[in-house]
């Protein structure tokens, strides 16, 4: 794991955009998602369908952009934007993730593109992965913001793990993102 850096002060709004080419044997999809956590536990997750309702404390925080895009496009996108100083004090961590549909490999798609940054300024990267490497796995961690003693910091995973959206079925990703938080952020 690397820590790529500090969040300053100043940062509120950061963006996680991520989009990629169509699998050639047809319409198959790649979701991005964020598994908000409280410590260890995962307090809820973002994605394409679960995106917080008015009443919930993370409400003014995390929003999803929605399905990646309608059949006339040749590339699917999706976008979730974190706004750091409305986030709940008791969210910790917050695990950006991306995960297949259907296929039971991220290889399948073209050029999957990741660039996260701070709204005010798009060209200054958070963590930027072209994903050139062939990841044979239905889903990747790609990245956490973690808040450590009041600071917000970015550390780079790119680790591989099974789950998806489908059928909502994150039991595979936190068990992966356990696995990383108890070995440390660090």
């Amino acid at each position: 794991m690397k820590v790529l850096q500090k969040i300053p002060d100043d940062f509120d709004h950061v963006i996680f955009d991520f989009s990629y080419g169509f699998p050639s044997y047809g319409r198959d999809f790649l979701d991005a998602s964020a598994l908000l956590y409280n410590g260890s536990h995962c307090d809820c997750y973002v994605d394409y369908r679960n995106r917080p309702s008015w009443s919930s404390p993370v409400f003014k925080a995390i929003r999803h952009s929605g399905p990646a895009g309608g059949y006339g496009r040749k590339r699917g996108i999706q976008r979730i934007d974190v706004h750091l100083k409305e986030m709940p004090q008791y969210i910790d961590k917050v695990f950006f993730t991306l995960s297949s549909w259907d296929s039971p490999s991220i290889a399948n798609y073209d050029s999957p593109s990741l660039h996260f940054y701070d709204a005010r300024h798009p060209e200054t990267q958070l963590c930027s992965d072209r994903m050139s490497r062939a990841i044979h796995q239905q889903a990747i961690i790609m990245c956490c913001l973690y808040r450590e003693r009041n600071e917000w910091r970015v550390i780079s995973l790119g680790t591989g793990s099974s789950g998806n959206t489908k059928r909502e079925n994150y039991c595979y990703l936190k068990y992966t993102i356990s696995s990383i938080i108890q070995r440390g952020l660090r």
